[in-house]
């Protein structure tokens, strides 16, 4: 399984899209899934326009809307978190994930979802200690203070996030992990951003909501962006520190969309269950940092466009010449049977004002809400076993027999899906807000 990995996006798309088909060309690779890591910027309208907090000089619709109104088709399936430079009303729409355009994921405040047999796991935002542990509050059109406080990162969702099994292959999100300069080259970032230092060696560089995630979850792989810099680390797993799963997190963070910067990867990554029936164990056993894990990194840099500059930091064998995925598992993007079943025992948890919010015990501790098996027979019938996510395209018939394609709106497919676990929305917007 080919997986590209984008850093901060900024609405380049049609960059992205271009880098991203050179590589696989030059060096005849079949790319299988896009993940990028925040500030995607999914403008739509003005009214998202509005909506985007950054400097007014970086204020403009760019790229995305192309894809939005069908001028131009994303040619992968692209996943992506968000950051702190989003069209937060469109994310607003899309709370429990989406589609924000066609063959374009959106995973919502957090998520897990599955794709060829990858079990993929984001978290939007960035951490602020004052809004951690609110309420979701913020609805547009957003005044001066909500606009900022919308993106920040909640307790609730890595509370939901941690009461999963965490036979997590990949974790997305803007934000790095507090610590993780420890298990990379610290020294080489500084010499490149000298301004973390002191955040750095104070503890307060990256997000502590992410460093649980990264403890709790284990994932083999966790991708970031936010600090517009390349990297890596290798960071190993005891079992003093609690949690589940793997033995060793290999992370990268990646730059911007900009000429000659470290913004793409492409990585390698056996599905879990592949894993197992080629090496008869469990990918998790204990490694130590630095050495290889069977997934490969390509050198990537060379004659690449500069749009197209990438880095190789986690893993040394390059790339052969691949055919597309020959995964049993289907290369659609599926949701997760168990991440349905946390939502919905943890709606009754979710609060909508600026009060904290009350959760049964610290995401620190052991779960506490991990679905009953009862819970996840629930989600199977209520499913009818069919997890595939509906695409967002809808083919309509008018009352003259004539055919067209609507895209379904954002709100719809939010009502969709929790309907079918016996929920309602309970961000939705008062009347007139939304579109």
């Amino acid at each position: 399984m080919h997986v590209a990995v984008i850093g901060c996006a900024h609405g380049e798309l049609e960059k992205i899209y271009d880098s991203v088909e050179h590589i696989s060309s030059r060096h005849g690779l079949h790319i299988d899934i896009i993940v990028c890591c925040g500030d995607f910027q999914a403008v739509r309208t003005e009214e998202d326009l509005r909506s985007l907090n950054c400097p007014q000089k970086y204020k403009r619709m760019n790229s995305f809307v192309k894809y939005f109104n069908g001028e131009k088709r994303a040619p992968i399936l692209t996943l992506f978190v968000g950051g702190n430079h989003e069209a937060s009303s469109h994310a607003f729409e899309l709370p429990y994930g989406g589609w924000a355009a066609p063959n374009i994921y959106y995973l919502g405040h957090a998520n897990v979802v599955r794709f060829g047999g990858l079990r993929i796991a984001g978290i939007s935002g960035i951490f602020k200690e004052y809004s951690y542990r609110k309420g979701r509050f913020e609805k547009p059109p957003f005044n001066n203070k909500d606009i900022v406080s919308v993106y920040h990162q909640r307790e609730i969702d890595v509370f939901r996030l941690c009461q999963t099994t965490p036979n997590v292959d990949i974790l997305l999100s803007h934000d790095w992990p507090r610590g993780i300069t420890r298990f990379g080259d610290a020294n080489r970032l500084f010499r490149q951003k000298k301004h973390l230092m002191a955040d750095a060696q104070s503890n307060a560089l990256g997000s502590r909501a992410v460093e649980l995630l990264m403890y709790r979850l284990r994932p083999r792989f966790q991708f970031a962006a936010h600090l517009h810099c390349k990297f890596a680390a290798v960071v190993p797993h005891t079992e003093q520190q609690g949690g589940e799963g793997n033995g060793v997190t290999r992370f990268l963070a990646l730059d911007k969309v900009l000429p000659r910067k470290d913004f793409l990867q492409v990585l390698e990554i056996t599905p879990e269950v592949e894993r197992r029936s080629d090496d008869g164990h469990a990918g998790g056993s204990a490694q130590q940092p630095g050495e290889a894990s069977g997934e490969n990194s390509p050198q990537l840099s060379e004659e690449a466009p500069p749009e197209a500059e990438s880095v190789a930091s986690i893993g040394e064998a390059p790339l052969a010449p691949s055919a597309p995925s020959t995964s049993s598992a289907p290369l659609s993007l599926e949701y997760d049977p168990e991440w349905l079943a946390v939502i919905k025992s943890t709606m009754s948890l979710t609060n909508t004002s600026h009060q904290n919010t009350q959760l049964p015990t610290d995401p620190s501790q052991p779960p506490c809400l991990r679905p009953s098996e009862s819970e996840l027979e629930f989600v199977r019938e209520a499913f009818g076993g069919n997890f595939a996510i509906p695409p967002i395209e809808e083919h309509v018939t008018d009352e003259h027999g004539n055919r067209s394609t609507m895209l379904v709106h954002p709100l719809v497919q939010t009502e969709r899906l929790l309907s079918k676990l016996g929920l309602v929305n309970p961000f939705v917007p008062p009347p007139g807000a939304g579109r």
